[in-house]
């Protein structure tokens, strides 16, 4: 059962948000009404996965989650108003894994909340796999590197 933290500025949205939690099976880990301290609070909670029902994300909203993503990733789920192209890509490039236009739905909760947590894994395995291979590239080169040298020691040493 996944742990979720809810983060919803109308305390009402968030009751019917936690309760539709419930009935799909999760377990609502705590509620918060902006995301303002989440780094923070992710330490104390350490929930598996974030909700955020927002009318339209803020910027600080935005860099909290861009932080988090980076320190602490988590899925994180965002239910919006906010339809426009360029607020949906800063969403998505702060960590956000599953952007849902028109608002929490309890009926999508359960596909929803799934969306996010393989966008999440599909991400972070792409990430460690690109880190494996710049990391597998540089030792290549300092091995080559030892080897020009030895090979340069040799020819002094004959």
């Amino acid at each position: 059962m996944a742990r979720i933290l809810v983060i919803d500025e109308s305390q009402q949205r968030a009751v019917e948000m936690c309760t539709g939690l419930i009935r799909t099976g999760h377990q609502v880990a705590a509620v918060l009404p902006s995301a303002l301290e989440l780094i923070a609070r992710i330490e104390e909670i350490k929930p598996d996965i974030i909700l955020i029902e927002t009318e339209s994300p803020s910027r600080d909203t935005l860099e909290h989650l861009a932080v988090m993503n980076r320190e602490m990733p988590r899925p994180v789920v965002m239910f919006s108003q906010d339809g426009e192209r360029g607020t949906i890509r800063s969403a998505i490039q702060a960590g956000v894994a599953a952007y849902v236009v028109d608002g929490f739905d309890v009926e999508r909760l359960s596909a929803v909340v799934e969306v996010a947590e393989v966008h999440f894994e599909l991400r972070r395995a792409a990430f460690v796999h690109e880190r494996v291979h710049v990391e597998a590239h540089c030792v290549a080169g300092v091995v080559h590197v030892v080897e020009q040298r030895v090979e340069l020691v040799d020819r002094v040493d004959r």
